[in-house]
C-alpha cells in the first residue's frame, strides 16, 4: 500500500520540477531581454554620438581649411610686402647713388670752369663737348618744313638733367657710340606753333600746360658711332605714328635691338622714356618751372 503511494507521487514531483525550470528559464530569457534591450539602447546612443562628433569633425575640418587659406593669403600679402619694401629700398639706394654722381660730376665740372648758368639752363657742350648736336628745329629738316629756333641756337638743358646725360654719354661711349641730340630746352613759344600743326598730346604737349621740353628736362636723342653713322632705329624723329612707339612690334630686329639699349643706358642714368616716342626722354629725379628763354642769351 505504501509503494503504490509513492508510485503515484512520482508523475507530480516530475511536474513541480519542470515548472521550476520554466520559471527559472523564463527569468533567465527575462533578464537576457533586459540586458539586449540596455545594449541596443547604448548602441544607438553610441551611433548617435558618432554621428554627431563626425558632423563636428566636419566643420572643424571645414574651419581649418578656411584658416590654412587665410594662413596662405596672409603669408602671401606679407612676401608681396616684403618684396615691395625691397623694391622700394633698392629704388631708394639707386636715387642716392645718382644723386651723388650727379654732386660728384658737378664739383668736377665747376673745377673745369665757370659755367654760364641762366634760370637753370645750361649750355650741353659746356657739360659734355663729346656729345654730337644736330638740333632739327634749328633748320626746315622737322615735320614743320620751317626753322623755328635761331640757326645758331645751342642745346640747352637744366644742369642737372645736362649732367644725366653726360653720365649716359660716358656709358655709351665705352660701347664705341655716343649720343646725338635732336632736341632739348624748347621756349614755350615755340610750343604753340607745335601744338597748331599737330594738337595731339601723345606727341605734342599742350602749351597752355607747358611741356618738359620748356623746362629743360627733356631731351630728343639717337645714338651714333664715332665716326657718325646713325644706329638703326624704328623710325625717323617726329614720326608721329604707332611706329615710333616703344611697344610697336613691327620694327626689324636690329632697330628695336637698338632702341632698348639706347633706353636700358638712359633710364639707368635717370631718365624716363616716352611711351609713344623712341626719341624722347624726361628728367625723372624732379621737376623744373617753366621758361621761355631766348636763346641769345646763350650767345
Amino acid at each position: 500500500m505504501k509503494n503504490t503511494n509513492r508510485t503515484s507521487r512520482v508523475p507530480y514531483i516530475i511536474a513541480t520540477l519542470l515548472l521550476i525550470l520554466l520559471v527559472a528559464a523564463a527569468a533567465v530569457i527575462l533578464k537576457e531581454n533586459r540586458s539586449s534591450s540596455s545594449a541596443e539602447k547604448k548602441l544607438e546612443y553610441l551611433q548617435t554620438s558618432h554621428e554627431e562628433l563626425g558632423e563636428k569633425l566636419k566643420v572643424l575640418t571645414s574651419e581649418n581649411e578656411k584658416l590654412s587659406t587665410e594662413k596662405k593669403q596672409l603669408e602671401n600679402t606679407v612676401s608681396e610686402l616684403n618684396e615691395t619694401l625691397k623694391e622700394k629700398e633698392k629704388q631708394s639706394l639707386t636715387l642716392k647713388e645718382e644723386n651723388l654722381k650727379l654732386s660728384a660730376a658737378l664739383r668736377s665740372e665747376k673745377e673745369k670752369r665757370e659755367l654760364f648758368v641762366y634760370k637753370g639752363l645750361v649750355r650741353v657742350m659746356d657739360i659734355d663737348a663729346s656729345l654730337s648736336i644736330d638740333l632739327k628745329y634749328a633748320t626746315d629738316d622737322n615735320f614743320t618744313g620751317q626753322r623755328v629756333y635761331p640757326e645758331d641756337a645751342p642745346a640747352l638743358l637744366a644742369l642737372e638733367t645736362a649732367l644725366k646725360l653726360k653720365i649716359a654719354n660716358e656709358r655709351f661711349e665705352k660701347d664705341g657710340y655716343r649720343i646725338r641730340i635732336w632736341d632739348g630746352y624748347r621756349p614755350r613759344s615755340v610750343q604753340d606753333i607745335f601744338w597748331n600743326l599737330v594738337p595731339d598730346p601723345r606727341y605734342v604737349a599742350d602749351p597752355s600746360k607747358g611741356s618738359i621740353h620748356n623746362r629743360g628736362a627733356s631731351v630728343d636723342v639717337t645714338l651714333e658711332d664715332f665716326q657718325g653713322n646713325v644706329l638703326e632705329m624704328p623710325t625717323d624723329y617726329d614720326d608721329f605714328s604707332e611706329k615710333a612707339s616703344r611697344n610697336y612690334q613691327g620694327s626689324s630686329e636690329k632697330a628695336r635691338e637698338n632702341m632698348l639699349y639706347l633706353t636700358r643706358i638712359m633710364e639707368e642714368s635717370g631718365f624716363k622714356g616716352l611711351p609713344s616716342e623712341w626719341w624722347h626722354f624726361d628728367d625723372k629725379s624732379r621737376t623744373y618751372p617753366l621758361l621761355d628763354v631766348d636763346f641769345a642769351v646763350f650767345n
